[in-house]
């Protein structure tokens, strides 16, 4: 199936945990940790990252995690550099935090990083996560065992299982996954296509494109519950299609609208 992806450094102030004296201790890695995830939720993601960088250097797996998606994604300033993200990934998940190894199996099976592809890796790290409750390892975990990829049998109970698990956690992808695998009737789940419905509405609340997608086909058919509204459909493909959807792109171009 498919899935689905600089402002300079402000002068020194007064008070900042890397401009006290040295008779003060600078507070922990945790402390720092929850500044820069505040600061960020202020929207100073420059600052966000300063933050997150100090409390990395003294250990703490959540600031790894949170610097190594800024260097990965080029936020708060950072030049985007995924093999510094993989490297920052890397210590926090050594340390058994559950999103680190999540992501880090990303880009072992997208061979990211400067990481050669390794889908097995990928697996061990997602199972890893995944039995730690991460809700986007154990939908990605799903995934793998419906392809029987990364050395895992091929079984779609335990990809039902899994994406159920994510879903009852509000995972998009997993409620899309879920809703998938409703829809054909696999993994011991009865076809079911107004469940298959109700999760793609779940998932396409929170913006996943293929789940947009899924729901506009509903209303352009008018099927399992759902009206005929076509423009309720082409409100959704154009959603979808923003986010990169080319089935979506397609749908919208052979009934003459653009996105």
């Amino acid at each position: 199936m498919e899935r689905g992806d600089t402002a300079g450094r402000a002068p020194a102030r007064p008070g900042r945990p890397d401009d006290l004296p040295s008779f003060f201790a600078q507070p922990a890695g945790q402390d720092l940790f929850q500044i820069g995830t505040a600061t960020a939720s202020r929207g100073d993601l420059a600052e966000a990252a300063r933050l997150y960088r100090l409390a990395a250097n003294q250990g703490n797996a959540s600031a790894q995690v949170n610097l190594g998606i800024y260097y990965e994604r080029g936020l708060g300033g950072l030049k985007k550099d995924e093999r510094e993200a993989a490297r920052l990934y890397r210590l926090a998940a050594n340390q058994g935090n559950a999103r680190a190894q999540s992501v880090l199996a990303n880009l072992y099976r997208d061979g990211r990083g400067g990481l050669h592809k390794d889908y097995n890796e990928a697996a061990r790290l997602l199972r890893l996560a995944a039995n730690q409750g991460d809700a986007a390892a154990q939908s990605d975990l799903g995934v793998m065992y419906a392809e029987g990829a990364g050395g895992l049998p091929q079984d779609d109970r335990e990809a039902a299982r899994l994406y159920r698990l994510a879903a009852d956690q509000g995972e998009s992808w997993g409620e899309l996954n879920l809703g998938y695998t409703y829809s054909l009737g696999l993994g011991g789940l009865p076809k079911d296509e107004r469940e298959a419905l109700r999760l793609y509405r779940l998932a396409a609340n929170q913006g996943n494109p293929i789940a947009q997608s899924n729901l506009a086909n509903g209303y352009w058919e008018g099927r399992d519950g759902l009206p005929k509204d076509q423009q309720e459909a082409i409100r959704l493909w154009q959603q979808s299609a923003r986010g990169g959807n080319a089935r979506a792109q397609e749908n919208l171009r052979a009934v003459g609208q653009t996105w």
